[in-house]
């Protein structure tokens, strides 16, 4: 499910912007719950494991096939090693608990929608129109923005329209502008990252450029579409210990992360609204 919403300018529209960000939340992460301190290590074990096990089960059938016994005993003390990362693998998610989903990434719809209302409110914008777009199933291969990313392309093909999407506002401390993302293989339009910057400076904030090395946000639906976007979250990416968890609830949203957050979504809208 996406739901949309748009605000006219007082004005000719010249610009777009489109505020984006997800509602959905995901199923638990079992051992990010309960062993965060060792999750990256776990998470390592479990790529080897389901990475080697099915190359060792596969040199071991040639080398029984050849008739190497003593490389297929090798093989047989491989698969005792990486088996257990493949096992812990099946058990990654528990399915019984979907996490909250406070800060991700309630955060940002309630920051795009709090910006919306206070700038229909103001009537100020002189040529840009702004939109919501809150894209459904992120968690799930980022299936809402893509879909509503390829539906509306051929809509914006007259004003400049760039795409902001927030994700995870919860540690200031961690706060960038992600210019890539989907593993590091997609680039964001570096002209609108750096718009999202100097908003951040504007608001006391010197946000470095950061890249979103495992996993991806609904920003690179809308580049692979050929928008041009640029994406804030504010999350450690250790990752936080209520990433994807149970403890992801309202209690622990911080506000100073958020109100920032706000001022420079708010500050990126006026600047693109004096460019022409």
């Amino acid at each position: 499910l996406n739901l949309s919403a748009t605000l006219k300018p007082e004005g000719a529209i010249k610009n777009r912007i489109i505020l984006n960000a997800h509602p959905d939340a995901a199923y638990e992460w079992r051992y990010n719950y309960h062993f965060n301190k060792r999750f990256s290590l776990m998470v390592a074990f479990m790529l080897m494991g389901m990475f080697f096990t099915p190359l060792i089960c596969g040199l071991g059938w040639w080398f029984e096939h050849i008739g190497n016994e003593e490389l297929k005993r090798y093989c047989g003390l491989g698969l005792l090693l990486f088996l257990p990362g493949s096992l812990l693998a099946i058990f990654f998610n528990n399915m019984k608990v979907v996490a909250p989903g406070a800060n991700d990434n309630l955060s940002g719809v309630f920051i795009h929608t709090t910006i919306f209302k206070i700038l229909a409110q103001e009537k100020r914008l002189a040529h840009t129109e702004v939109m919501v777009v809150l894209t459904g199933c992120e968690e799930a291969g980022l299936r809402g923005a893509k879909v509503w990313a390829k539906l509306h392309k051929e809509e914006f093909g007259g004003p400049e329209t760039m795409v902001l999407t927030l994700d995870t506002i919860r540690d200031l401390d961690h706060m960038k502008v992600y210019a890539w993302d989907m593993n590091g293989t997609v680039s964001h339009d570096r002209e609108s990252c750096k718009l999202v910057q100097e908003a951040g400076k504007g608001a006391g904030l010197d946000l470095p450029f950061g890249t979103i090395f495992l996993g991806s946000s609904d920003a690179a639906a809308f580049t692979q579409q050929g928008y041009r976007c640029a994406a804030l979250a504010a999350m450690d990416p250790a990752p936080a210990y209520y990433y994807h968890t149970r403890h992801d609830d309202w209690r622990i949203m911080d506000k100073h992360c958020i109100a920032r957050a706000l001022e420079i979504v708010y500050r990126t809208i006026k600047m693109i609204d004096v460019k022409k």
